[in-house]
């Protein structure tokens, strides 16, 4: 009856042993698809953040445009009641300054709002990077645990075995 406890505590210590190295093998593939979701949210939303950027920039700098358009209206309506020839002269030079300033200033407006959103999708790039190599370190780590576990529950299985061997055999 006592070798039938020894040798039913070298069978728990094995059958022990290799539950941790699964559940360390499941936990590393566990935190790795974390950490590959994190990466790919990161990924979604600096795509997010650019394609949203980019249509504000669109808007701003159309909006300029029209602004610009309706200076240029006014400005001719005032020269023509006036009575000033709008085609030729100091007037045209003008109305093509007041083109020229408001491509320059919509073109201005879109990078103001395209550059940060750049600077923060690059950001959110890079976090996915850093996700990703946190979700394989995890993993070598849990390999590492998993080997480490195995050689110890096989060593104190080893003496486990070799003290019943001794002692009944």
């Amino acid at each position: 009856m006592p070798a039938a406890i020894a040798v039913v505590g070298v069978v728990a210590t094995v059958a022990a042993t290799a539950y941790s190295a699964y559940s360390q093998h499941q936990q590393g593939k566990a935190q790795q698809k974390l950490n590959e979701y994190n990466a790919k949210v990161a990924e979604n939303e600096a795509f997010a953040i650019e394609r949203d950027a980019a249509a504000a920039a669109r808007e701003a700098s159309l909006q300029g445009m029209r602004e610009a358009e309706a200076l240029a209206g006014r400005q001719r309506a005032l020269y023509a009641a006036a009575g000033v020839d709008i085609n030729s002269g100091s007037p045209l030079l003008v109305q093509a300054e007041g083109y020229g300033n408001a491509a320059i200033s919509a073109a201005n407006a879109g990078g103001a709002i395209i550059g940060p959103a750049q600077s923060q999708a690059s950001a959110l790039r890079q976090q996915a990077v850093m996700d990703r190599f946190a979700g394989r370190t995890a993993r070598a780590t849990a390999r590492a645990n998993v080997i480490g576990t195995s050689i110890a529950g096989a060593a104190s299985a080893l003496r486990g075995g070799t003290a019943v061997a001794k002692q009944y055999f």
